[in-house]
């Protein structure tokens, strides 16, 4: 089980976030093995303030490249419903970081924004 390997211990606390939300107890994303419950976690109990904190520090799934917009976007929704962000503000907030994304590593980020 993923949790009980990344959060020892502790992963009954972090699964408790999905009681009534079977959602939030599936990946993020086809492409990812970061679990919904795992985003809320990281916002409610490690105090992550931003997407890129989110991604890049308190998920880990950032910090060696990219995972990609649709990871990105579905790690996004799922914290704008917590920071009580506007989609646009979840939006920015991926292209902000496909921008630093591309920066680092000398690419140009897609000039329509993320795909959808």
């Amino acid at each position: 089980m993923r949790l009980s390997s990344r959060y020892g211990r502790r992963w009954p606390e972090v699964a408790r976030h999905g009681v009534g939300r079977a959602d939030l107890l599936q990946p993020v994303h086809p492409g990812s093995d970061v679990l919904g419950v795992e985003v809320i976690h990281a916002i409610r109990e490690e105090m992550a303030l931003s997407l890129d904190d989110l991604v890049l520090r308190r998920l880990d799934i950032g910090s060696a490249g990219s995972p990609g917009a649709d990871v990105l976007r579905h790690c996004s929704m799922l914290a704008a419903a917590e920071w009580g962000w506007e989609p646009s503000r979840a939006e920015q907030a991926v292209r902000d970081l496909e921008h630093w994304y591309a920066k680092r590593t000398g690419s140009s980020p897609d000039p329509k924004g993320p795909r959808r």
